[in-house]
């Protein structure tokens, strides 16, 4: 309690109801439905700046923290920021798409994939050397 607060940072379900000012029902069916914070990990009290945070966020208080912003996403918004007009009937996305289709999009299995193959043909090229030395 170094901050000065009546409740201390980790709270009990009944301690934190009451410091919501609801019943300890109202609370759990809050918890349930994502309003507050779940319990703290491996514990079943509750972080006291996890629910100021969780009624600054509902309450407008404070923003919600943006989500990570993808090629796309990135893409989209300088076109918005540049202010760049679009062609009717012309969404977004396709433009997107057109302006980016010699990109090669590699997820995580063709990245595997590809360092596999790498693998294999170093390893095979090691062999080959390794086989050109070899006495007779």
């Amino acid at each position: 309690m170094s901050d000065g607060a009546p409740y201390p940072r980790l709270m009990s379900k009944a301690d934190a109801a009451a410091y919501c000012g609801v019943c300890p029902a109202t609370f759990t069916n809050w918890v349930a439905s994502g309003v507050m914070p779940t319990p703290f990990r491996g514990t079943r009290m509750y972080d006291r700046h996890a629910i100021d945070a969780a009624i600054d966020r509902d309450s407008g208080i404070m923003r919600a923290m943006a989500p990570m912003e993808d090629a796309f996403d990135r893409w989209e918004r300088e076109q918005r920021e540049a202010k760049a007009p679009s062609l009717p009937g012309e969404d977004s996305l396709e433009r997107w798409l057109c302006e980016n289709k010699n990109r090669p999009i590699e997820n995580s299995y063709d990245e595997w994939r590809r360092k596999s193959l790498e693998r294999r043909a170093r390893k095979a090229a090691r062999a080959r050397s390794a086989a050109g030395k070899a006495p007779p």
